[in-house]
This record gives C-alpha cells, sequence and structure tokens, in this order.
C-alpha cells in the first residue's frame, strides 16, 4: 500500500464542473493497475463544503471503472482551511509523491511544504509564474534531495515527439521562426476557473506549453519577449482578464549567432459552439524544411443528434472501452502522471538518479526556462508590448 497525496480537488484533478474525471485521478488508477500496487489517494482541497460533490464524482469513477483505489479527503466536511495540505503532508508517513494542482499563484507555497516534506513533487504548469520563485524551488529541491516536476504532458504527445525527431534529425535544417495558436472556449474563463481567473491569464496558464515543446525540440534558450494582449469579451462579463495574447520569443541556439523566433498567438474566448475544447497547432520553417502539426484536427469528427459536432482528441486523456468490458483511460495525459509515479519508485528502488531525470524530465531546474519567459511576456504585457531581455531578469535575482 503506496499513499500519494494530491493538493488540488478541480477539473484536472478529478473533473469538478465538468462532465468527466480530470486527467490526474484517472492517470494514478490506471499507474495502479498497471503496477499491480494499492493505492490510497489523499485528495486535498480548502473548502470541506465541496466534499459532498468530490464524493459523487469518485462514486461516478468507481462505477464507470470497477476502481479499487482508496480515497481520503481533506479537510472535513463544511470546515474551510487553506492550508490543509501541510497538516497532511506532515502527517502521512512516507509518501510515494505529491501531485500539485492549484491555481498558479499558490504553486509556490504549497511545492515549498511538499518539497521540504522531501516528497516527490509534480506541479501542473507553469512551476511558478515568476523565475524568482521557480529558482527557489529549484534549489530547494536539490538540498532536499527531492525529486521535483512539471506537468507538461505535451511532450508525451507523439506529434510532439515526432517533431523534436525530425528537428534532431536535421530535417528542418536551422530553425528561423515558428508559430504557435492555441486557443480554449470561453467557458473555462467564465465558468470553470472564475474564482481565480484574474490571478492569471492564457498565455501563463495555456501557452506556456509550446513555450516548453520549443524548449524541448531544441534545447534553446530564450533571449528577449514581446507580449500584447487585449481586454474586450472577458472585461464585458465582469472578468479582468486578457482574452488573447500575442507574445514573440526570440530564441538563441547554443553556440549559433543567428536567433529564430517564436510568435504565439493564443486566446480563451472561443465559443461553446467550437467543436473542440482546445483548438491548437503549431509549425516551424527552417532552412531545409518545415514541421507543421495541427493539434486540434486529429481525424476524428463525431456527429450526433441534431446540432452535435465535435472533433476530440483521441490521444490526450480519454476513458476506451476494452475487449474485456472495462474501461482504461490512455494517452500522453495519463502517461505523463504515470511516468514521474514511475520515476518516484525507480527512484526510491535506486534504480535511476536525479541526475539523470534532470537530463530527460522537465524537471525543476529544466522549466525555469519556461518560467522566465511567462515572467518577461507578463512583464511586456504591462509594458505595451515592450521588449523584456531575459537576462535583465536572470541578474535581477
Amino acid at each position: 500500500m503506496i499513499d500519494i497525496i494530491v493538493v488540488g480537488t478541480g477539473m484536472y484533478t478529478i473533473g469538478r464542473n465538468t462532465d468527466g474525471f480530470g486527467t490526474i485521478v484517472p492517470a494514478i488508477n490506471e499507474w495502479a493497475k498497471t503496477s499491480g500496487t494499492n493505492v490510497v489517494v489523499h485528495l486535498v482541497g480548502s473548502h470541506g463544503k465541496n466534499n459532498s460533490e468530490i464524493r459523487e464524482k469518485i462514486t461516478a469513477f468507481r462505477k464507470l471503472t470497477t476502481s479499487e483505489l482508496e480515497f481520503v479527503l481533506y479537510p472535513q466536511d463544511d470546515v474551510e482551511d487553506k492550508k490543509a495540505y501541510v497538516k497532511v503532508m506532515s502527517s502521512v508517513v512516507n509518501p510515494a509523491a505529491c501531485v500539485i494542482a492549484v491555481p498558479d499563484h499558490l504553486h509556490y507555497e504549497v511545492t515549498v511544504e511538499a518539497i521540504e516534506n522531501k516528497i516527490p513533487s509534480l506541479v501542473v504548469k507553469p512551476l511558478t509564474p515568476t523565475y524568482k520563485e521557480s529558482l527557489a524551488l529549484s534549489q530547494l529541491a536539490k538540498k532536499n534531495d527531492t525529486y521535483g516536476c512539471v506537468e507538461f504532458h505535451k511532450r508525451f504527445d507523439l506529434a510532439n515527439r515526432m517533431f523534436r525527431d525530425s528537428y534532431q534529425k536535421g530535417e528542418i535544417g536551422q530553425p528561423l521562426y515558428s508559430i504557435v495558436e492555441y486557443s480554449q472556449q470561453v467557458s473555462i474563463p467564465s465558468q470553470v476557473f472564475r474564482g481565480w481567473v484574474e490571478t492569471t491569464n492564457i498565455f501563463q496558464y495555456l501557452g506556456v506549453h509550446y513555450v516548453d515543446i520549443i524548449r524541448f525540440v531544441t534545447g534553446a534558450t530564450p533571449l528577449r519577449v514581446s507580449a500584447i494582449g487585449q481586454k474586450k469579451c472577458l472585461k464585458g462579463m465582469g472578468i479582468d482578464t486578457y482574452d488573447s495574447i500575442q507574445c514573440t520569443v526570440e530564441w538563441g541556439l547554443p553556440g549559433e549567432k543567428q536567433v529564430f523566433a517564436q510568435t504565439l498567438l493564443v486566446n480563451w474566448i472561443d465559443p461553446k459552439s467550437s467543436p473542440a475544447m482546445s483548438n491548437q497547432r503549431i509549425k516551424m520553417i527552417g532552412t531545409k524544411g518545415r514541421y507543421e502539426s495541427d493539434q486540434t484536427n486529429r481525424g476524428v469528427a463525431v456527429y450526433s443528434g441534431d446540432s452535435m459536432y465535435n472533433t476530440p482528441n483521441p490521444y490526450f486523456c480519454v476513458p476506451y472501452g476494452t475487449e474485456e468490458g472495462s474501461i482504461s483511460w490512455e494517452g500522453y495525459g495519463i502517461e505523463s502522471v504515470s511516468t514521474f509515479l514511475n520515476d518516484c519508485v525507480h527512484l526510491a528502488n535506486g534504480e535511476t538518479s536525479l541526475d539523470k531525470l534532470n537530463g530527460s524530465r522537465s524537471t525543476f531546474e529544466e522549466s525555469l526556462v519556461s518560467s522566465v519567459v511567462v515572467e518577461a511576456c507578463n512583464k511586456s504585457l504591462e509594458l505595451s508590448g515592450e521588449w523584456i531581455v531575459i537576462d535583465e531578469i536572470l541578474e535581477g535575482v
């Protein structure tokens, strides 16, 4: 029997405010089945009044999957405790791992507590909104000899792994520029994340994925950032955050003088009638060729009833029926969490090392790159698109 702590009980953890079950709990369940491990999941929120809804989700999940996961909920019913995770992390005996899925601005304080308790931790992206906080977490993890990783699941998407292989084989040549379009439906900021959406923005929450992908594919280092944004649609709903952000990142390759540009065009005001929750595509143009990946149109379209039409992503986090009549979740979202849990077991058994993982995973140290770009983007937004030099942020810490 092992214990896994999950801090955050929202959409991504167990599908609250959605018709689904999120990604984290299904991933832990699949990992437990595959590894033959009995798991107790300690679900830690801040409002006990949500426990009845969470229990309903757990009941429905068990009915669908015949899951054998055990769950313990914190805080107790009708109790409000925004620091419930502190007590849980110090009282659960030798937890195998901690998954942190809370709003961006809380990542730092929750992760500090986990790392100080020497609990291997997986944090949803971004690690933190600032380089200073992310650097402190990276240093703390090293000091405590504790594994810390960011849940950049797009690294496990086969389309992005193919992108990386194509680049590293030299098929694209030297990169000249990359373009990303990434958007989500307006229900995300206006309903699902309404309680905390004004503390983040669409680039910090979503666009950061493709900043990490450029790092993952090329190994490049960001040099400077410029960004502008618009507040119109959401402002009309009484929500003070950007509808859309257009950000340009200049990257430099090791040993190369020439830079290349990445332009990210992101929004979260797509209409509810959009056939996909996420509309996403990336391309890179180089001196020898190009790589284009439409990561919205995955070749599947579903038509049902009089008006229902959607283009689901069958490769992220999807429950599939098996020939035995059971349900199995599959996809790169599942693989991301499962890989982290396997890493934790291998570390505990002495089968791998932190040094090896730092060279192959999106560790806290590796994720400093995406954090500094997020900070630079936010600074540029405040200055109406002024270029922010990355070295100036690094030197200021």
